[in-house]
């Protein structure tokens, strides 16, 4: 009965080498398949970041871009804006002054210089073509 014990021992403690040996061998394995599964995953993460990036300053760029259009659309309609407003404004005075000047001037009254009104003449036909223009 003692061969049976120290075989039955004997057995035991070589199947418990035998799975130690094993579950070690495995563990390794996992260890090894973890670390790589872990890189792989770092790659990945990396490149998704990089993607990530990229296609912020792809919007970054576009948001600027259709920042400065606006900007200048902007810009444009207020001195357009400027522009209607000093011909609204300017335009019934100067037509006042030349129906004045052709009312004086159809009950005969003489100037000693006309000019002025010649030229607020072209101003205001210039102003009008202005006008025009910016409403269209």
């Amino acid at each position: 009965m003692d061969k049976g014990i120290l075989i039955t021992s004997i057995i035991t403690l070589v199947s418990t080498l035998f799975i130690n040996w094993r579950t070690s061998s495995f563990n390794n394995k996992l260890k090894k398949q973890t670390e790589l599964f872990k890189d792989e995953l770092e790659k990945q993460n990396l490149a998704l970041k990089s993607e990530l990036t990229n296609q912020e300053a792809i919007f970054k760029n576009e948001l600027d871009k259709k920042k400065k259009i606006a900007e200048i659309y902007y810009e444009e309609r207020a001195k357009v804006l400027q522009e209607l407003y000093t011909l609204l404004v300017n335009g019934p005075s100067d037509i006042v002054n030349l129906i004045r000047f052709l009312g004086k001037t159809a009950r005969k009254e003489e100037w000693a210089n006309s000019e002025p009104y010649l030229v607020l003449y072209e101003e205001v036909k210039l102003n009008e073509d202005l006008l025009k223009k910016s409403a269209a």
